[in-house]
């Protein structure tokens, strides 16, 4: 007999570790050029490749900041996985989910599909406590899994 869960719907947020990384060389980027300036080490095109290095670090890390979507809902129908964003309709495209990183009250998942780039979300137990255990029932469910 093959079971399903319980449809569930979880609030996530979207998994921006690039972001946080490139903001960060763009700030090691930023002190190394100010180091090596200060003490005259650094003059002609060494100092033009790390300035432009520095320059698209920050760039890079501003556009992943702005591109971040807003809040969304992974919603669980019973057979498929889906994706809602804030305002908006929910997008009727069944997904697959994977589970890459389990600490029992965070999650780091992927919704996968054939039409689309992987999507990443961080999910926590404290965004929705009372929904916890059907979201976690949701994600481990082994019945009418998609594979892509």
């Amino acid at each position: 007999m093959n079971q399903s869960a319980p449809s569930v719907d979880y609030p996530v947020g979207r998994f921006f570790w690039s972001a946080w990384m490139a903001l960060g060389f763009s700030l090691l980027s930023m002190l190394s050029l100010a180091f090596y300036f200060w003490f005259g080490w650094i003059e002609g095109w060494p100092l033009a490749w790390l300035s432009g290095a520095w320059f698209l670090l920050s760039l890079y890390a501003v556009v992943s900041f702005k591109q971040l979507s807003p809040k969304a809902w992974l919603c669980w129908t019973g057979h498929a996985w889906e994706v809602q964003l804030m305002l908006t309709a929910p997008s009727q495209v069944e997904h697959a989910i994977s589970v890459h990183l389990d600490f029992q009250n965070y999650f780091l998942v992927s919704l996968s599909n054939p039409h689309s780039a992987r999507q990443w979300f961080w999910v926590s137990r404290k965004a929705f406590p009372e929904r916890w255990h059907g979201f976690r029932c949701a994600v481990y469910s082994r019945s009418e899994r998609i594979s892509f």
